[in-house]
């Protein structure tokens, strides 16, 4: 037979009967009884559900989230030759310019010449006609090289251009010549030199100034 387990607020009886019990255990243990159900007292921390509070009907509003902009980058011009384009040029800030002049040659012919130079920082490319002699061409350098002075002195650029006459019907012009252009403070030079017919050399100078 197995074993009666005493319910947990039975009283047992003693081998003489009932144990007398103070009247203030009983009270006491009465009160207990009646909080704890005669099982086990707990204590709990949780809050019972009528006194939860309750949620906030009002909605949230999030605030998105703002990524910190990207520093932009500076993209630097480039030559066709991968070399980085001059700030300094012949044409100031335009991308062509106009310029006219008188040319002395080195035995003292002189006669005008009208150009127009375009310059966007690389190469150096350009049309002339030398307005006396009704001869014209095209003027082509493959870059420009830079001949300031140290500073504080002034800034210049150079270019050596290859001269091609394409329009000569007097034949009053040799078919190339080697021609420099400096510009700087002092406006635009103009140097040429080129092999006369009897093996000699000539050479030519002038001071252009900018045309309307």
């Amino acid at each position: 037979m197995r074993r009666q387990n005493h319910a947990p607020c039975e009283r047992r009886r003693s081998r003489t009967g009932f144990r007398r019990v103070p009247i203030a255990v009983l009270l006491a243990t009465a009160i207990a009884t009646a909080f704890t159900g005669c099982g086990p007292f707990t204590l709990s921390l949780s809050v019972p559900a009528e006194s939860a509070a309750e949620p906030d009907p009002t909605p949230v509003t999030r605030v998105p989230e703002t990524a910190t902009p990207t520093p932009e980058r500076t993209e630097v011009a480039l030559c066709a030759d991968g070399s980085t384009r001059r700030d300094m040029r012949f044409t100031d800030s335009n991308a062509s310019g106009r310029w006219g002049g008188t040319i002395r040659e080195h035995g003292g012919k002189t006669y005008r010449i009208e150009a127009t130079v375009q310059d966007e920082g690389c190469d150096v490319t350009g049309t002339f006609t030398y307005v006396e002699l009704g001869c014209s061409g095209t003027w082509a350098a493959p870059a420009a090289e830079d001949v300031s002075e140290p500073q504080p002195g002034p800034r210049g650029i150079r270019a050596r251009i290859t001269e091609t006459v394409t329009h000569d019907p007097d034949r009053a012009c040799a078919s190339t010549a080697q021609v420099q252009l400096v510009y700087g403070p002092a406006g635009m030079l103009y140097a040429s030199g080129w092999d006369m017919p009897d093996g000699s050399d000539m050479e030519s100078r002038a001071q252009l100034e900018p045309q309307p």
